[in-house]
């Protein structure tokens, strides 16, 4: 048996690339409308207002010199294999977000939605 293919590989890849042109441009729209939204024109200057949260985020991004120096070791201990896990202090990490209000709130949404899909088959 043969099957015609109507939607041929090069259509689909149009198809895609579309796709992905269209949802770059909204990206790009959207992002023009945030920075406008964050713009005062004010005398004749422009002037940008970053809110707290940009502000937090910005300076979480930023790394101190520090903190590379402390991943560039990683990075060397890592590849020269010498890079040991620490378990214990995994374990630790993991029961301590495990216990957390916002980890009982997910777990707790993710129960329902589970007894939901059961109840619905």
């Amino acid at each position: 048996m043969k099957i015609n293919d109507l939607y041929s590989s090069s259509q689909a890849a149009a198809t895609y690339q579309n796709q992905n042109t269209q949802r770059a441009q909204e990206a790009e729209g959207a992002q023009a409308a945030k920075t406008a939204a964050n713009t005062r024109v004010s005398g004749g200057s422009d002037e940008v207002s970053l809110s707290s949260l940009a502000n937090i985020l910005q300076d979480a991004v930023a790394e101190s010199p520090e903190r590379t120096a402390y991943l560039q070791k990683l990075s060397s201990q890592f590849e020269a294999g010498t890079y040991k896990v620490d378990a214990k202090k995994i374990a630790i990490t993991v029961i301590e977000v495990a216990k957390s209000p916002e980890a009982q709130r997910l777990f707790a949404a993710a129960m329902q939605t589970k007894r939901k899909f059961k109840t619905a088959r």
